[in-house]
């Protein structure tokens, strides 16, 4: 309508909508199966591809958000059964389809991308950790919602740049060469897996479980025409100083001498805190959940939580509610969320993994608490 670039409507449908993106974007060695609807599951020709499937696999809607009826299934009887669940669930919609893909097991990565003409002028890729559904004992009651993503990452240098090139081969491939870009994926293979440290948390450690002769491979789950989350999008400017909001408004301009020049992240190298890719600290983008139903959201959630925790407060960079203090609140098809915050810090990644930690089980106290005193007991 106002006659500025963008890309087209076919190319959206192919991104937005995941089946559409798999027709596309096909990793020869993940199965995927697409349903209309839940009838299609005693369909005699689907059923006799459903018999082919290899457990766990996903069940999740072709059109979805925030992971909101993603499950991992191990067996034929919880697949059906998921398919029943998304179709009797108010709360999502399965009007577009559903989808049956491979569970990857490997660690799962953020990567935001600006290209310009199918150039990359600025990469990065979070470390986005393990989910309560990623258990190997998960039930269908467990789901994908995020927990903390930490920036940079310490995938090592070739499973980087194995991100940096198959992602961008698949953005080509779905006709997207210019403007920000959110995609979503995991490494099949890894060299790295998350086990407990020392008992402080899990992070990426070497894997000794790695298969001999099994290169890294990237599975990509989801592009996004857009920048990340308001959570997201702050990480990035205040740990790269990459305002990846802008950068959409200027491409949608077709400013390409100021996008290229907003794209350019700060200059702090490897050896400065942050582990490169001009990071100046670790960030630890938290997620504070609503973890049980009818929570009651305190006037004041910051204000209790950093009573109760004064040592991370030199290290908020910013935090922001997502629910409405003084309403009472209750999950979304098993996922929502209370807040953000964000957490730097120059001493380590122990460190932001460390503080993390201390929200998340402080959060929980604040909010019960909160709760219990207006009646509303977790």
């Amino acid at each position: 309508m106002l006659g500025l670039p963008t890309e087209s409507a076919q190319e959206m449908k192919q991104v937005h909508y995941k089946h559409e993106m798999r027709k596309v974007v096909h990793e020869s060695n993940i199965q995927a199966v697409s349903l209309d609807n839940v009838q299609q599951l005693d369909d005699p020709d689907i059923a006799e591809i459903l018999k082919t499937l290899q457990y766990p696999v996903v069940v999740k809607p072709c059109r979805g958000m925030t992971s909101k009826g993603v499950k991992k299934v191990t067996d034929e009887a919880s697949m059906r059964q998921a398919v029943h669940m998304l179709h009797e669930d108010k709360g999502i919609s399965t009007e577009y389809g559903i989808l049956i893909e491979t569970y990857v097991d490997g660690p799962e990565f953020d990567a935001n991308f600006v290209l310009w003409e199918g150039q990359v002028l600025f990469l990065e890729i979070t470390d986005n950790f393990p989910c309560l559904a990623d258990a190997s004992s998960a039930t269908l009651a467990d789901n994908f919602a995020e927990t903390v993503q930490i920036s940079n990452t310490i995938l090592p240098p070739n499973e980087v740049e194995m991100i940096r090139s198959s992602v961008l081969r698949s953005l080509l491939k779905l006709g997207l060469k210019s403007g920000v870009f959110h995609c979503e994926g995991r490494i099949m293979n890894s060299s790295m897996r998350y086990k407990d440290v020392h008992g402080n948390g899990v992070d990426l450690v070497a894997s000794s479980a790695a298969t001999a002769g099994q290169k890294p491979e990237v599975f990509l789950i989801e592009i996004n025409v857009r920048p990340p989350g308001t959570g997201g999008t702050w990480a990035t400017l205040l740990t790269y100083g990459v305002d990846l909001g802008a950068l959409q408004f200027l491409r949608a301009l077709n400013d390409r001498t100021r996008f290229e020049a907003l794209s350019a992240p700060f200059a702090y190298s490897s050896s400065n805190p942050g582990d490169g890719g001009g990071a100046q600290w670790w960030t630890a983008h938290c997620m504070i959940p609503i973890h049980c139903d009818k929570i009651r959201v305190p006037e004041n959630f910051f204000e209790k939580l950093y009573g109760a925790l004064p040592e991370i407060v030199p290290h908020v960079t910013r935090a922001e509610m997502y629910a409405t203090p003084g309403t009472v609140v209750s999950t979304t098809a098993g996922i929502g969320w209370i807040a953000y915050m964000l957490l730097g810090t120059r001493i380590s990644r122990a460190h932001a993994l460390h503080m993390y930690q201390h929200v998340a089980e402080t959060s929980k106290k604040v909010l019960n608490a909160s709760s219990y005193d207006s009646g509303y007991e977790s």
